[in-house]
């Protein structure tokens, strides 16, 4: 199910909004993505290691576009 998300939707170059700015995916959709990505952060340990570098983004406001301009960075 991600990889329909991260196909359609993580293009920064070519992303473009729906005709009538409307969101191309369907309710359902999100909805069971929402419940795959449940399933694995409840089996995840609470603190995350990572490597550097990384980037965080924190709540961009439901401003898509510029999180795609963030990728493209």
């Amino acid at each position: 199910m991600h990889d329909l998300f991260i196909r359609d939707l993580l293009k920064p170059k070519t992303w473009k909004p729906a005709d009538n700015n409307a969101f191309n995916l369907s309710s359902e959709l999100i909805h069971k993505l929402c419940e795959e990505v449940e399933d694995i952060i409840k089996k995840q340990p609470i603190l995350l290691r990572v490597q550097a570098p990384i980037k965080i983004f924190g709540d961009i406001h439901g401003q898509y576009k510029d999180l795609m301009k963030f990728f493209d960075l």
